[in-house]
């Protein structure tokens, strides 16, 4: 009885969250993915292993030496990671945690799951702050966190960051409009987070998407001069906080192919079909699903059946726009509203395969919805009800005897009219709210439960002393039928030595040799970036060609297959080949090697990192003159004798930016520090 009282009191009232919600978001998280926190399963999408965990092992490692990751040595040559869209190190948890612990590939994926609950949370904090219960809040903070696309997105790993930040870009401004301040430390802190946050992509449409939340909802609010006001504040401020990873980027869009002339996607991989559609009232396939639970589905059919004031609010307008600008056809051309954006707005060639993307239309889709789920829980019992959940059954049923494999997927049907019916039963509690909120949390916890667990594809990795072996997945190789049972077609063994025993920067020394991996039409993702880049290998390809145009022409000379197991560095003496000269290897960080060459004759000492004017040079403490040597690498002219020579990576740019961002990073705590104490007196 108490209890149930509690509940009653605590998840229907409104004003702020108590911790106990946030509690109960974190032991739902648990309950569904006890598996992952724990350890025994790790997400098995290839990007995950390819990409995030090698970058963050290889950050972390810097950092934890206390060196700035300004150049990575071990990805084509030498790239300048400064320039690199997927730098994170700058990220807020990537540079604290990999500061204060060694990455793992564990860490990597506890952090992911720390920042889908905190998405979630974001999620529950908007609906409270609508105004709407905190069981409501609590409901669409579960379907965002538990939605086919937060599923799937840890596949692609970095994509998590922007779907967890963008709930509080929103939060931020309906706390700014109901306080009618134009400054949001929430909005401002979380866009540059996204921003940081590796995949500029995302974070391109994130902006674009908030921009045009706020201007809709503004001016539905009449109150357009207040939406200009908050964007200008939380956009100037937020690109000063990020200006050290935007102004290299910007610089090197020109000499970057993924980023200059990347378009419409011309893929089926873009494409959000009718498959997508489908998974939508039942998900029994893993990827692209666009799954966000039964009770929203069955709230909004209730509400349009009552006949209920539709809100059309900045939620709903950007539900539809959102969604019309993702849409591709079958031939991979994109939508008017794509087409138009991609004529008069910047950067919009950077957004490739929309599918990643439907977060942002799923996120306003919960918090537009959101506004049905009390009147359904705390309305009496009538025709309505029957009607709402009836319906959802026909058209479930509809689907699932028109698409579906029958034999195959049977019981998920079984499952979800179950559940629909269970919805139902749980309406009816209206008059004992306690009774009613505990099994509206038990019916929630099973339907992602069970669903997850459906559409799960990761095998547990078999830890065997310094090694581990994962079955990875490739995200993209599908099927996308519901006539067979196939949840992903291609998977692979991996096997890496474990991220403990992977050898710091300082000791990738002692291995001085270039390594080209495997060529493209040897499926370079075969070649275990993992293990290269973990093992400090100084690689001519890696992953996913993030390369400058320079590097791109080395790899297509002849002279790139003659590179292989040569050594980083060399000596040429001008005079004789058999000089006789020592070359020792002293230091190696994120942004400088140190070397000593000692030597009888004049010469030229190579450094085979690519060239990059950027670079700066010293002979015994005195800057010299940078050369171009073989027409991709660096050199130095040395007399003869001993010398000390140091090769520094100096971007002026990147550190004038540093000192911008830090700046405005302080005057924003002041702000915000004043702000609080003057509330305070009042």
């Amino acid at each position: 009885m108490y209890s149930s009282q509690f509940l009653k009191t605590q998840l229907n009232k409104r004003g702020s969250p108590p911790f106990i919600d946030f509690c109960i978001l974190t032991f739902l998280n648990l309950v569904i993915y006890h598996e992952y926190w724990f350890l025994y399963k790790l997400f098995t999408g290839a990007d995950f292993f390819r990409q995030l965990v090698p970058l963050i092992n290889y950050q972390s490692d810097c950092l934890r030496e206390f060196s700035l990751p300004l150049w990575n040595p071990f990805m084509n040559f030498g790239y300048p990671w400064v320039d690199h869209y997927l730098s994170s190190f700058l990220f807020p948890t990537h540079l604290v945690v990999g500061f204060l612990v060694r990455y793992t590939v564990e860490i990597a994926q506890l952090e992911i799951l720390a920042w889908r609950l905190l998405g979630g949370f974001g999620i529950y904090l908007c609906v409270n702050e609508c105004g709407y219960s905190r069981r409501t809040a609590i409901i669409s903070a579960v379907s965002f966190m538990f939605s086919g696309q937060l599923i799937a997105l840890v596949s692609w790993s970095n994509q998590v960051y922007n779907a967890a930040c963008f709930p509080f870009l929103l939060l931020g401004y309906l706390k700014a409009k109901k306080s009618k301040t134009v400054f949001s430390f929430i909005t401002i802190s979380f866009l540059a987070m996204s921003i940081l946050g590796r995949y500029i992509a995302s974070s391109v449409l994130a902006l674009y998407f908030f921009i045009g939340y706020v201007v809709i909802d503004s001016f539905i609010s009449k109150k357009p001069i207040f939406g200009i006001k908050f964007l200008s504040v939380a956009l100037v401020l937020s690109f000063l906080l990020t200006s050290p990873k935007l102004l290299p980027l910007y610089r090197a869009i020109k000499t970057n192919p993924r980023l200059s002339s990347v378009g419409p996607s011309h893929v089926n991989l873009g494409i959000i079909s009718y498959y997508e559609l489908m998974s939508f009232l039942l998900p029994v396939k893993y990827y692209f699903s666009v799954y966000i639970g039964e009770i929203l589905i069955i709230a909004l059919i209730y509400a349009v059946l009552k006949r209920r004031a539709f809100k059309f609010n900045g939620f709903f307008w950007m539900a539809f726009l959102s969604m019309w600008f993702l849409l591709v056809d079958k031939n991979g051309n994109v939508s008017v509203l794509r087409s138009i954006a991609n004529s008069r707005l910047p950067f919009m060639k950077a957004i490739r395969l929309e599918f990643l993307y439907w977060y942002y239309p799923l996120i306003f889709v919960i918090l537009y919805i959101s506004q049905f789920l009390d009147g359904f829980f705390d309305r009496k019992i009538d025709r309505a009800k029957f009607f709402a959940v009836g319906l959802f059954i026909v058209l479930l049923s509809i689907l699932f005897f028109s698409n579906f494999n029958t034999s195959l997927y049977y019981r998920a049907y079984i499952i979800h009219v179950d559940l629909s019916l269970l919805w139902l039963f749980s309406s009816c509690l209206y008059k004992q709210r306690g009774l009613q909120t505990i099994l509206i949390l038990v019916l929630l916890t099973v339907e992602f439960w069970i669903v997850f667990n459906r559409v799960n594809i990761d095998e547990p990795p078999i830890r065997r002393g310094k090694y581990m072996e994962i079955i990875l997945s490739h995200q993209n190789n599908t099927s996308r039928s519901f006539r067979d049972g196939e949840l992903v077609r291609e998977r692979w063994k991996l096997r890496v030595t474990r991220d403990y025993l992977r050898p710091t920067l300082r000791e990738s020394k002692n291995w001085p040799y270039l390594e080209l991996g495997a060529v493209e039409k040897e499926r370079f993702w075969l070649a275990n970036p993992v293990e290269s880049m973990n093992q400090k290998r100084f690689t001519g390809i890696w992953y996913n060609h993030q390369e400058t145009c320079n590097f791109i022409r080395l790899q297509n000379s002849a002279h790139f297959k003659k590179l292989g197991k040569k050594p980083l560095f060399l000596f040429m003496p001008y005079k004789s080949r058999k000089s006789i000269y020592s070359v020792r290897f002293d230091k190696i960080s994120g942004s400088s090697f140190i070397f000593t060459v000692d030597s009888k004759d004049k010469g030229m000492f190579v450094l085979r990192q690519m060239y990059d004017k950027r670079w700066r040079v010293f002979v015994d403490d005195k800057e010299q003159k940078l050369l171009k040597a073989n027409d991709f690498f660096m050199g130095v002219e040395i007399e003869p004798g001993s010398h000390k020579i140091e090769f520094i990576f100096h971007d002026k740019y990147f550190n004038l930016a540093l000192m911008v961002s830090i700046t405005t990073f302080i005057g924003i705590l002041i702000r915000s520090i004043m702000r609080k104490k003057l509330l305070s007196k009042i």
